[in-house]
């Protein structure tokens, strides 16, 4: 099935983007969320949700409530949209994030049951709020990220050469090029997928990972609906996405909800280069750990998506 245009189609096409880079995501992602019809077709409209999602509107200043790229909300947040009163939140999903950034970056790391409880505690401890999700098909392994975690880091590994230049160009856009090299990310891609083939590292199921982070200081929410997403929105800004206001804006005439995946990584990036300032952890250090989530981001995108699907960095 193809995706009908909205009727404000013509309108809001003559809007300016804000729009930096539109790219692939490369070949074999694994998924089957993107836009749908041909080739053309769905590159069409994917070049129009990417327009779309650079309005100066859905640009918001960000909360330190960090959720996952997802698309969909939870039915109090669409409640929320309903009587206009949603927040933006910021989408990094630290506490799985920051579980592949340590699975990439250090070559024997502690088990996930250990370094997930620690990556939420520090989550919290720098005064953002972790929150981890389910939906109601799956509940607590609702979350693809949190169910396929391994399988995201093998991905990457077994592609390494069409993540590698993609991950280099978000590099040089993002202005961490400098602190780093592309050796360092063909590196931390090896390290990730080994340690994602190491069963003993991954001793709690998709469920029990939910758990720790509740366990921890961490939320939790169920999302509801279908994927829908057909972009990915990687903000270079410092603010964050209005998921909320998009979803509100753009229905097909079937009244289907169309989404966007969103990534603050400019947020992302001030959280990790914040740390230089106060002094705990290097210039390099924290390039390597932004480099790292994207990775986990990219892999994540790549695990769930079809190959229809494209990401755009925005201003």
């Amino acid at each position: 099935m193809t995706h009908e245009m909205p009727s404000n189609y013509g309108e809001t096409m003559a809007h300016e983007p804000q729009l930096l880079l539109l790219t692939s995501l490369g070949e074999h992602n694994q998924g089957t969320i993107g836009p749908k019809g041909t080739a053309e077709e769905a590159q069409a409209f994917s070049e129009y949700m990417a327009r779309e999602a650079a309005r100066p509107e859905y640009s918001k200043p960000p909360t330190n409530r960090w959720v996952c790229v997802d698309g969909r909300v939870s039915a109090a947040k669409m409640q929320e949209i309903d009587n206009e009163k949603a927040d933006p939140q910021t989408a990094g999903g630290l506490p799985l994030t920051e579980l592949s950034v340590e699975f990439m970056l250090d070559k024997a790391p502690a088990p996930v049951s250990v370094t997930l409880a620690q990556t939420t505690q520090k989550t919290i401890s720098n005064g953002q709020k972790a929150v981890i999700h389910g939906d109601t098909h799956a509940h607590k392994a609702g979350c693809g990220c949190n169910a396929k975690q391994d399988d995201i880091l093998k991905l990457n590994a077994a592609n390494i050469d069409i993540v590698t230049p993609i991950a280099w160009d978000f590099a040089k856009h993002f202005e961490i090029d400098k602190h780093m090299a592309i050796e360092d990310i063909t590196d931390m891609i090896v390290t990730g997928g080994n340690n994602a083939s190491n069963a003993a590292l991954w001793d709690v199921t998709p469920e029990q990972k939910v758990d720790i982070v509740l366990a921890n200081g961490g939320e939790y929410e169920e999302l509801i609906e279908e994927h829908t997403e057909s972009t990915t929105r990687v903000d270079a800004s410092e603010n964050a996405f209005d998921e909320a206001a998009f979803i509100r804006d753009h229905t097909d005439e079937a009244g289907v909800a169309l989404r966007a995946f969103g990534a603050s990584f400019g947020l992302l990036k001030k959280y990790y280069f914040d740390q230089v300032e106060e002094g705990g952890t290097s210039l390099h250090d924290a390039s390597l750990r932004t480099m790292a989530a994207w990775l986990h981001n990219l892999g994540t995108a790549k695990q769930l998506s079809n190959d229809a699907m494209q990401a755009g960095i925005y201003a």
